[in-house]
């Protein structure tokens, strides 16, 4: 996914937003399309692949260490809420239908694997 527009598309107005939910979910689009970028950032460095769901429906995710230490684990919660706050961002940039499937598809793309496939829990995200 390119950021076709500038400053005008969805990817930018997120990746400058300045509220903690969304630098959470600008951290988790930038992982899902392997652009973790170089040096230091602000927000998390999420492993582009190591995300996923449990079986409980909580979202485990695998951080990067920029120092060169051991990897760390981040627990984010329900998905649910996961999704939600992607959901009042879409809100809050005043996404068009086509970007909010875009971010979403983003979003979708960042899980490796969906353990409440054997748990019958509700999919949530899709």
């Amino acid at each position: 996914m390119i950021a076709i527009g500038g400053q005008e598309s969805w990817q930018w107005r997120l990746g400058v937003a300045k509220d903690p939910v969304s630098r959470k979910c600008f951290a988790i689009m930038r992982s899902s399309i392997h652009n973790n970028g170089v040096g230091t950032h602000t927000f998390p460095r999420f492993a582009y692949d190591q995300a996923i769901i449990t079986a409980e429906g909580d979202v485990q995710c695998l951080g990067r260490n920029v120092e060169g230490g051991p990897n760390v684990i981040y627990y984010l919660g329900p998905i649910k809420s996961l999704v939600d706050d992607f959901r009042r961002v879409a809100d809050a940039l005043k996404l068009s239908d086509k970007d909010r499937e875009e971010l979403f598809l983003c979003f979708r793309q960042w899980f490796r694997k969906d353990y409440r496939a054997t748990s019958n829990m509700a999919d949530d995200y899709k």
